[in-house]
């Protein structure tokens, strides 16, 4: 399995858990990483999305341009994914905020994770329920731990 090279940056310790996992579960649960994305792709995402990406999701691109995590417990989109599945997600929900970008699909339920282009937070979106979060840092936090729950029921962590 690749692994990227986790940057110093305040990703760091939680990147360090979820290669951890990834690392225990390796033939039981797909996890896959891609290299970083370059400075030229979230110069391309951001002049695409006419917005400033928040920077703790510019330390993520840093580790992985796109992810999947424990199958499919958390897919993070590639900055060229982005765009596609912008215009197919509001298309087919009339109810999904016009600022919301989604960056990652959660649980495979039609849970999104999305930063507002607005406020530059993030938001776990899912049907009218949504949780807000300051940063990445923060809902990364929550989606480490339902992969480490998942890892638990298989391995000794």
């Amino acid at each position: 399995m690749f692994i990227p090279n986790i940057p110093e940056n305040s990703l760091k310790s939680l990147l360090e858990e979820i290669t951890y996992i990834a690392e225990k579960l390796e033939g039981k649960k797909k996890f896959v990483f891609y290299n970083a994305a370059t400075e030229q792709e979230i110069k391309k995402l951001e002049d695409d999305l006419q917005t400033k990406l928040p920077e703790s999701y510019k330390e993520f691109l840093e580790f992985s341009n796109g992810a999947r995590l424990c199958n499919l417990q958390a897919l993070f989109l590639s900055t060229s994914e982005i765009i596609d599945n912008l215009e197919e997600y509001q298309d087919e929900d009339e109810e999904f905020p016009d600022d919301y970008i989604i960056i990652a699909d959660l649980i495979g339920n039609g849970e999104v994770l999305c930063f507002s282009k607005k406020t530059g937070k993030f938001i776990s979106f899912y049907e009218d329920d949504e949780e807000e979060y300051e940063t990445l840092n923060e809902a990364l936090v929550d989606i480490v731990k339902m992969v480490r729950d998942v890892a638990e029921e298989i391995v000794e962590l």
